[in-house]
């Protein structure tokens, strides 16, 4: 091979490879006469982890990048059988995702389990739990699943259709009840780090918390939102077993979502249209909140704070709320059809505003579909849920009969 023809093939790290496989060396040939550059041994060991940023960001009106439960992103249709594998049918609360990447949404009928949830739009979930569920949620490999008025643990993840929990919380009869150790159609769960049991004890207007995971009939060791754990009435400010129409720093109105980090707690206060946030984590019965999203004080609890429609400082019956390590904050904002997102843990006493919004083309946005008339990538009908899970944040879009993961873009 010729010099003009070999410096040629070098002009790529590819054609220097060709060349040396050819003979082309520098200037001699037959016996490998030329000096060959030494060629940089790939790395050893697995490709670098890149870190997750501190601040996931979406950006201006985000598109999601996969659908569950729909075919296309234009669909929004109820399924005719619920227990189709590719279908979900009025999905609810909060999903929860396994480390081992599997997600469970709680639907009528069944609790769908999908494999690789973010690889592929309309994906048939690998098998479905039969029941209905409102909310689910995981830690350490347990599972936690809210059914009718008990809370169902699974010590491990259920692996196939077969699976059966291993203790139930609440009223074993199924029918509801105000005490320490019954539930009023609880709508969530969730299982802190430490191994604190809290639930959302809906229609009990109230937050049941145990210290550790309970055995049956084990009545819950504080209740937030009542004076004691035989009251369950909304706003019942004074203790008398009357429920009131105005809150305070210690009352609720139909709790839908619960998260701690075993140091602060955070309640998604759906009736009273805000989210109640405890700086250190309550160790008595009806501990007031030390801070409120949603609302300009804590004894105001109107739709939008009054305000008619929404802004970035307002929010009309909250369905879930999560928070990553780094403090990032969403919310299921179900009333304005959009998810809100607080970049960095709220600080304020009240009424800190979002940074970020989902859903909606911006903070003032608040019908289903952003008043389209059929559901899109980068729109929202009454969603339920919210999780993180690394740089995806999965949002269970109950209105349309779907989830939507968005991918951040950073």
């Amino acid at each position: 091979m010729g010099y003009r023809a070999c410096m040629r093939l070098r002009l790529t790290g590819a054609a220097f490879l060709i060349a040396l496989a050819t003979g082309c060396g520098g200037g001699g040939g037959g016996g490998g006469g030329g000096v060959v550059p030494d060629v940089p041994a790939p790395p050893e060991g697995p490709p670098a982890v890149v870190p997750i940023p501190q601040v996931l960001t979406w950006g201006e009106f985000p598109e999601a990048r996969v659908v569950l439960g729909q075919q296309g992103f234009d669909q929004g249709d109820a399924p005719v059988d619920s227990h189709q594998l590719d279908r979900l049918d009025t999905p609810t609360g909060s999903p929860a995702v396994m480390a081992d990447g599997r997600l469970f949404v709680a639907a009528r009928n069944a609790i769908k389990v999908f494999t690789g949830y973010d690889a592929l739009s309309g994906a048939a979930a690998e098998f479905e739990l039969a029941g209905n569920a409102f909310d689910v949620s995981t830690r350490d490999g347990n599972l936690v699943v809210m059914a009718f008025n008990n809370a169902l643990i699974y010590n491990s993840a259920p692996a196939d259709a077969l699976a059966d929990h291993d203790i139930v919380v609440g009223n074993l009869s199924g029918f509801p009840g105000c005490a320490d150790d019954k539930f009023n159609h609880p709508q969530a769960a969730y299982i802190t780090p430490l191994g604190k049991l809290i639930v959302a004890d809906t229609l009990n207007h109230r937050v049941l918390i145990w210290s550790k995971v309970p055995e049956a009939g084990e009545g819950a060791d504080f209740v937030i939102g009542q004076g004691n754990k035989n009251i369950c009435q909304p706003n019942d400010r004074d203790e008398n077993g009357t429920g009131e129409v105005d809150p305070n720093e210690k009352t609720l109105r139909d709790p839908s979502s619960v998260w701690s980090d075993d140091r602060r707690l955070v309640v998604a206060d759906r009736g009273n249209n805000r989210v109640l946030i405890w700086e250190t984590f309550p160790d008595g019965d009806f501990r007031p909140a030390t801070r409120v999203v949603g609302q300009a004080s804590f004894t105001e609890g109107r739709i939008n704070a009054g305000q008619g429609e929404p802004s970035s400082a307002t929010l009309f019956a909250p369905g879930s709320v999560d928070v990553r390590e780094s403090g990032q904050m969403a919310v299921a904002d179900t009333g304005n059809s959009r998810v809100l997102v607080w970049d960095t843990f709220p600080e304020a006493q009240f009424g800190q505003v979002a940074t970020q919004v989902i859903g909606q083309r911006d903070f003032a946005g608040g019908t289903g579909n952003a008043g389209g008339d059929v559901p899109a990538a980068n729109t929202l009908r009454g969603p339920t849920g919210v999780r993180f899970d690394g740089r995806n944040l999965v949002v269970v879009d109950k209105g349309n009969h779907r989830v939507l993961v968005f991918r951040s873009t950073n």
